[in-house]
């Protein structure tokens, strides 16, 4: 049987790119479907000011009439300035465990995107450096945690038998009981409150929007050097903020502040996942009284960024973000984080401190065009 692939451009190739995940995953009961409003709100070139300034397609490939692989590439100039490499993203990526839909995708993908200029592919990134990444590789463990990909164990060696390579790694961690472990070790655990010129205060609903353009400030300065990382403009960061209060609660996001100016920040999230799976991608406005009543017993918290201005690393700054961290833990049974790098030994360092260990492994795909 052919195979042929489709660049999305109405509503039935919306509707085969969506369904094909549930194809995937049928007989999966680890998967958890994302919620469909927020992907096609992220993939909505439109409503997403991300692509302003980069150029997103979606592509399905078909066997006969059968969808059977899917993936985006996303292309954006301001990358190829910034970091010297003239490469695309793809993602959203899934595929049924058939070597030649894979290869037929991807090979129509990067003709697509060699006639734009790119050289290289990469990825996945759904769809960018500040959403979720990479493949899942082994070991296989539990159900995904919220911001965490998750795939077939057969997806790393689909893209490796098309030529991708593996260009990086990262990693999660978790601690399954960090309440005692605090407690254990410490007789008294408080919110910090100051240190010298430096304040803590929590997050506000009442001041939301300034509160959210200060975190967005202290990420632009603490994560400029940071692998692939581009600034984020306040409508970009508004929008990936937009579910911000469904995900968390004001207490889990501390401000660090000099004369009330942000230097530091930590975001801590709710793993959510456990909670959304019972809506299967379809989660309408009677849902959510029931959903934030349940949110309330949520006992796992996500440590997902902890961010200080370049001028005040090395400072009191991280002392009062671990103590606040600490509080915070000391609320919750498990701690576990985003992805981090293999090679990042202060962060590593300061994750061994939470008693946090290697969970979940993750690799970044690269083949050139």
């Amino acid at each position: 049987m052919m195979y042929k692939v489709e660049k999305i451009s109405g509503n039935r190739g919306m509707k085969d790119f969506n369904i094909l995940p549930y194809e995937v995953y049928r007989n999966d009961p680890k998967w958890i479907p994302p919620l469909d409003d927020v992907v096609k709100s992220t993939l909505d070139k439109k409503a997403n000011p991300y692509f302003k300034n980069a150029d997103l397609e979606l592509f399905v490939c078909y066997k006969g009439t059968r969808p059977v692989s899917r993936g985006i590439t996303v292309i954006n100039p301001l990358h190829w300035e910034k970091h010297g490499e003239k490469s695309v993203f793809f993602g959203f990526f899934e595929s049924f465990n058939d070597e030649e839909a894979c290869r037929v995708l991807f090979d129509h993908m990067g003709g697509h995107c060699r006639e734009k200029g790119a050289t290289i592919m990469e990825g996945p990134f759904n769809p960018n450096h500040y959403s979720e990444l990479g493949i899942q590789i082994p070991p296989y463990s539990t159900s995904p945690t919220f911001f965490e990909t998750y795939n077939p164990s057969y997806y790393p060696v689909l893209l490796e038998n098309i030529g991708f390579k593996e260009s990086r790694r990262f990693h999660t961690r978790i601690n399954r009981d960090v309440d005692q472990y605090f407690k254990q070790r410490h007789e008294h655990i408080s919110r910090p409150t100051r240190t010298g010129e430096f304040k803590v205060r929590e997050a506000s609903y009442f001041h939301i929007n300034s509160d959210l353009e200060k975190i967005r400030d202290v990420y632009n300065d603490a994560f400029e050097d940071n692998w692939h990382f581009l600034p984020l403009t306040k409508e970009e960061y508004d929008f990936s903020a937009k579910y911000l209060f469904f995900i968390t609660y004001p207490s889990l996001v501390v401000f660090v502040e000099k004369e009330d100016e942000p230097v530091g920040v930590l975001q801590c999230m709710l793993n959510i996942n456990p909670l959304i799976r019972q809506y299967r991608g379809k989660m309408g406005w009677f849902d959510y009284p029931g959903y934030l009543i349940k949110r309330n017993h949520i006992d796992e918290v996500v440590m997902y960024a902890v961010g200080i201005k370049k001028q005040y690393q090395g400072t009191e700054v991280i002392d009062l973000l671990v103590k606040a961290l600490m509080y915070i833990c000391s609320k919750y049974k498990t701690l576990s984080t985003t992805w981090m790098p293999d090679d990042n030994i202060k962060t590593i360092k300061l994750a061994e401190f939470f008693g946090l260990e290697p969970y979940k492994w993750f690799s970044i795909y690269k083949k050139p065009l």
